[in-house]
């Protein structure tokens, strides 16, 4: 009997890629506050901002977990079919 019986190939090193999200993000705070101070067209501006960059950040993040549930299907199929 193999001692690898029910092993999995392991996914290959990758870290999520760098992005501009998280400065746009605060950014968008920034501008936030400095619109309480000073105005509401502003304050606009910022919460808008801020809410793009969220949305485009889970956005990246998401497509990013598709992308790993596809490698581990591929490698799953692999390794299923080498048996």
């Amino acid at each position: 009997m193999n001692d690898h019986d029910g092993w999995t190939q392991p996914l290959p090193p990758e870290s999520t890629r760098p992005t501009y999200w998280p400065a746009a993000l605060a950014l968008g705070v920034t501008v936030t506050l400095w619109g309480l101070v000073t105005s509401l067209v502003i304050l606009g501006v910022g919460a808008v901002l801020g809410g793009v960059a969220i949305v485009g950040w889970v956005a990246e993040i998401v497509q990013a977990g598709a992308a790993v549930d596809a490698i581990q299907a591929t490698n799953e199929k692999e390794v299923f079919d080498d048996r």
